[in-house]
């Protein structure tokens, strides 16, 4: 396995936190006020990392874990339950598009501009025309300058751990949620906090073991936690 290493200081990754969150105060329900339905895009990619710290970096080693949709699936019914609760007079929509073919897209089209999903700002369009959305709220995963232990970087949803010698886990989350108007344009944007738990999960060494049940269960469990910490971390912050 080839391995990034990345170290940045808590305290940088603490400021770039707190000047992404001043971008923009809360949303209000009066500034809603005009909007009357939303729809919910999520765009993670269900095959997160996991990956082992050994003894030394030649110990180390990684394997992806199809989560088949879960964490999509998650991440939608997470944010649609708090704008049934901040702002229960909307009307919640089904978004008719296909967040697969969405992420490959803003992926090959390479650097975004005019915001975080400029490069598909006219496929957004297109999603809110046939969903008929006011507003659409998109679930990003983001990566970390963090770096866990003492090697790697891993951005997304996923897990790092340490088979010996106490067999604990660091589960993590790190998402993105960003409100875009019908035109396709970025109003806002907030970070999930970076959620992250130290888990007793006695993790086998082999990594390959990590995709039979019911050692995956419990993993993607703890994942999906995480990830719904995060999200509605996000959520509040945006205004909802």
């Amino acid at each position: 396995m080839t391995s990034t290493l990345r170290i940045l200081p808590p305290a940088v990754t603490t400021i770039s936190l707190l000047l992404s969150a001043c971008v923009a105060p809360p949303r209000t329900a009066d500034q809603d006020a005009q909007f009357k339905s939303v729809a919910v895009i999520s765009m993670l990619d269900e095959s997160p990392r996991v990956m082992r710290i050994g003894m030394t970096v030649f110990g180390n080693a990684a394997v992806n874990i199809n989560q088949d949709g879960a964490l999509n699936k998650l991440a939608t019914e997470v944010v649609e339950q708090r704008l049934k609760t901040s702002r229960p007079n909307w009307v919640i929509r089904k978004a008719v598009a296909d967040p697969a073919d969405l992420s490959q897209k803003r992926r090959a089209r390479g650097g975004s501009w005019h915001g975080f999903l400029g490069n598909i700002k006219q496929e957004l369009k297109e999603i809110a025309e046939r969903s008929d959305a006011d507003l659409l709220f998109v679930v990003v995963e983001v990566g970390t300058g963090e770096t866990y232990g003492v090697v790697g970087m891993v951005g997304g949803v996923g897990s790092l751990y340490r088979c010996k010698p106490d067999g604990t886990a660091r589960v993590y989350a790190h998402v993105l949620l960003i409100l875009v108007d019908k035109s396709g344009s970025e109003i806002s944007e907030r970070y999930g906090a970076q959620s992250e738990s130290i888990l007793k999960l006695d993790l086998p060494c082999d990594v390959a073991q990590l995709q039979a049940p019911p050692v995956a269960e419990s993993l993607l469990s703890a994942m999906q936690r995480q990830l719904r910490v995060s999200l509605e971390s996000a959520a509040i912050s945006l205004g909802y």
